[in-house]
Formats: C-alpha cells, structure tokens, sequence
C-alpha cells in the first residue's frame, strides 16, 4: 500500500491512535493476586539439610534459584545451619524435596481476548478496555514430593502444591521482575505450608 495515496494516508490517520494506545497499554503492569502467608515468629529449630531432586525439565538457573530462596526461607523460619545436600544423613532433621513441576504459565481467556481486539479494530475509543486487567491469568505453580526426617525417621512424606497467580491485560503480561516476584512468593508459601506440617506432626 501507497502510505503517500490518498487512501493510504487515510488508514495512517486512522491507525496511529491504535498504536499510541497499544504502547501505553504495554507500559502496564500485571496485577498481583496471591498474597504472602504470614510464618510463625522465628524459634531456634537447630540445623537441617535440604535435597532437592529437581524434575527432569527444570532448568539450571531454576534449580539454582530454588535452592537459594528455599535457604533463606528455611533460615528466616528458624533453622541454623542450613545445608543444602545432595543426600540426606541420619542425623538431626533434614527435608527431602522431589520436585514434580516448577512452571510459569499464561492461561487467557480466548473469547474475551478475541472479542477485545475485534473492538478495538472496529471501534479505536474502545482500546483502553484492554487496560482492564481479566484477559490473561499469568500464574507460578510449584509441586513436590516432601519428606521429612528427623535423626533418620521419617516423619511425613505428602505432595505439596503452592500456587501465584495475577491478573493481566491482552499486552502486558508481566516482565522478568514480575515473574520472579511471583517464584519467591510460591516458594515462601510453599515454605509456609512444610512448617505447618512439621509441627503439626511434632505436637501429636
């Protein structure tokens, strides 16, 4: 198409609010939805070691990223020294975690999304609907096999899941920041949700 016809200045004319709306919708950010469970004020729990399997499928820096927030959490709850291992001793306590899936993904509601770009292809003042968070659900699931072991016995062995989730609109979906914002807030609640188990099995 000839941009200098008659009718190629007119498309121009037409399009270039679209694509103003378009950067400035890109410039927003995802909303949060998941929120930090709160963690019993910190006591002296002694040393543990950690082993963590990671799935098959994991990647090198997440395995990497894993074990050290799993340490500072472990560490924030009580737990000094904490060791990360690859094997378990039969001394003291020590935490075996099987990862099974470890994943970020982006469910969107494709009816919705379909309809808002058809509006706004018709109907340029109907773009900044696409501002409005509710077309994609970027989430961060975590679920593993947990183990706990003190001085050699086990004392629980169940699957764990956490889940971060956020609402996004049908441009931005969350930058690298966001996404690790929402791995740290997984791994803390999953954190969360062994300590609740572990003493629960200690007051029985």
């Amino acid at each position: 198409m000839d941009v200098n016809s008659p009718y190629g200045r007119t498309m121009s004319r037409s399009l270039w609010p679209v694509a103003v709306i378009i950067l400035l919708l890109s410039g927003c950010a995802p909303s949060f939805k998941t929120e930090l469970l709160p963690t019993q004020k910190p006591s002296d729990r002694g040393p543990l070691e950690v082993v963590i399997r990671p799935a098959e499928d994991m990647k090198t820096a997440d395995v990497a990223h894993l074990r050290k927030v799993l340490a500072e959490k472990y560490s924030l709850a009580g737990f000094k020294p904490v060791e990360l291992e690859d094997r378990r001793s039969n001394a003291g306590s020590s935490v075996e975690i099987t990862v099974m899936k470890y994943e970020h993904s982006v469910p969107g509601n494709n009816g919705c999304i379909t309809t808002g770009i058809g509006s706004t292809y018709v109907c340029p003042p109907v773009a900044p609907c696409l501002l409005l968070p509710g077309y994609y659900h970027p989430q961060f699931e975590m679920i593993a096999e947990v183990s706990f072991y003190s001085n050699g016995r086990r004392v629980f062995k169940k699957i764990m899941t956490a889940k971060s989730t956020s609402s996004a609109n049908i441009i931005n979906t969350g930058d690298e920041e966001f996404r690790n914002k929402m791995e740290d807030t997984t791994i803390h609640n999953f954190t969360v949700a062994f300590l609740k188990e572990a003493d629960g099995h200690e007051n029985m």
